[in-house]
């Protein structure tokens, strides 16, 4: 048996941290908006260390309601869906978060 490399899977955090740049992607492009090649790359590397999570988080801030039920919610696309998933979970975070931090 050869020698292989299982024991090196990225960490958890790697993990979100590529799935938000890969996020971050999908949103820029549907606002056709430039997608730097720093963005690209930490969408492809799977031991992302980029955290592009406040500019994501931001970025949907600034969404009309309008472009929410377009990029965020629409429900024929898996990109969307994903986001949807990752918007709603990073807003509960978010509340615990500041929950935590009134205490």
């Amino acid at each position: 048996m050869g020698c292989n490399s299982d024991y090196l899977k990225p960490k958890t955090k790697e993990v979100e941290l590529q799935k938000a740049a890969n996020l971050l992607k999908y949103v820029l492009e549907k606002l056709k908006r430039n997608v730097s090649k720093e963005i690209v790359d930490a969408s492809n590397d799977i031991y992302c260390k980029s955290d592009y999570v406040p500019e994501l988080c931001s970025v949907i801030k600034t969404l009309s309601p309008k472009q929410v039920e377009e990029i965020v919610y629409d429900a024929h696309n898996k990109d969307s869906r994903n986001l949807a998933s990752w918007w709603e979970e990073h807003q509960a975070a978010d509340i615990e978060r500041e929950k935590q931090e009134a205490t």
